[in-house]
């Protein structure tokens, strides 16, 4: 067992469940129908080649999972696999977590990722213990900040040259929640 919350219901329709190997074929099949959609911002997709790719993702997210640095969860949405989202890095001394996301164009504009971050937002406080919880999107990514945006997480400043994503430097947003926050 990875640990002691490895499934959240959201609600009737969504469930997030801890990122395992079983996992690898439902999730390189969304990885492959939705490559030039999540490719815009996220740069291990083109890395991610083949289900051995999604395997290697996936055990080193258990291992993330047991050392209590990371907790990545698969999204499903009426049973279906859809994306990912999750704690993509958790610092248990300073109690702080920093979640990331990313769900099948098919899936999106449904709501569905405010209430996984939300639910993500909710479990960290008042299951993990974390004082605060950070999101960081790249500055041009109008969906992923409106996630933010929408649990309540306030802007807090932007990141020049965070990353490297498709050759060109990208800048991101920060927000961020503190332990009281109002959607929460």
């Amino acid at each position: 067992m990875l640990g002691e919350h490895i499934r959240i219901d959201v609600d009737a329709e969504l469930q997030l469940r801890a990122l395992e190997l079983e996992h690898a074929p439902a999730l390189f099949d969304c990885v492959e129908q939705n490559r030039a959609h999540l490719r815009r911002w996220l740069l291990w997709v083109d890395t991610t080649k083949s289900q051995s790719d999604i395997e290697a993702f996936l055990g080193s997210e258990v291992v993330k999972w047991r050392k209590g640095t990371a907790a990545g969860y698969a999204v499903f949405h009426n049973a279906q696999l859809c994306g990912v989202a999750g704690f993509n890095q958790l610092d248990r001394e300073n109690a702080l977590g920093e979640i990331g996301y990313w769900l099948a164009k098919s899936h999106t504009g449904q709501g569905i990722m405010k209430r996984t971050t939300n639910a993500l937002c909710a479990h960290g406080f008042n299951q993990l213990g974390l004082k605060r919880i950070e999101i960081r999107c790249a500055t041009g990514n109008a969906a992923s900040r409106r996630v933010a945006e929408g649990v309540g997480a306030k802007f807090e400043r932007i990141e020049e040259a965070a990353a490297v994503l498709n050759g060109a430097s990208v800048d991101h947003a920060v927000y961020a929640l503190g332990r009281a926050a109002p959607n929460v």
